[in-house]
């Protein structure tokens, strides 16, 4: 009755749910499966990552493009998953994206129905942008619908973005992996992480 909560103990509402406290074991908790870096590619595979042990995984990509090349879809990420490290490349891929420039007043949207891979975001036509992506990822390795969402930030050299982004498969595959490719002469240099979600 004054407004204080005993932290030590789980709080039972009068629906019979818990909200648990933050020293409980129950609260979802990250478990790391991979994380790797790579340099100068024009593309990256990650394999044997998703299994029918999790179904939410969560992705962290940060990298620095170079070379970046100008104009079209040149500037575009090719984000796919995969099998054995073999793209899916099937027509199934549907995708919606939201997003805000910083420096002027200027938002875009873009999507896609029946593409063969989801747009990541756009790459930037300069050399040194950085890009920062956390997606999750629901039903990889199940045979269910996949489907993602993310947060970017894209930091080109002169305009700094926000990017919302999410996509689902159409087909019921189940995959092991993902993979990320330049679409253009551009090239990337960064590290990534995996981590199934409890």
């Amino acid at each position: 009755t004054d407004g204080k909560v005993n932290v030590g103990h789980d709080i039972k509402l009068a629906s019979g749910k818990s909200v648990l406290n933050s020293d409980s074991k129950s609260i979802g908790s990250l478990v790391k499966i991979a994380s790797g870096t790579f340099s100068s590619v024009g593309s990256l595979t990650v394999s044997d990552v998703f299994t029918t042990d999790y179904r939410h995984y969560q992705i962290s990509i940060e990298y620095v493009g170079a070379n970046g090349s100008v104009g079209g879809s040149a500037n575009i990420d090719e984000f796919r998953m995969t099998n054995s490290g073999t793209n899916y490349t099937t027509a199934n891929y549907h995708w919606g994206q939201y997003i805000m420039r910083f420096a002027t007043d200027n938002e875009y949207e873009n999507r896609g129905v029946d593409a063969q891979y989801w747009r990541l975001n756009g790459y930037g036509t300069s050399s040194g942008n950085q890009h920062f992506h956390t997606i999750q990822m629901m039903n990889p390795a199940h045979t269910a619908r996949t489907q993602f969402t993310a947060h970017s930030i894209l930091d080109e050299v002169d305009q700094e973005h926000f990017i919302m982004q999410g996509g689902t498969l159409s087909a019921t595959t189940a995959f092991d992996g993902f993979s990320i490719n330049v679409q253009g002469s551009g090239d990337m240099t960064g590290s990534y992480s995996v981590y199934g979600v409890n």
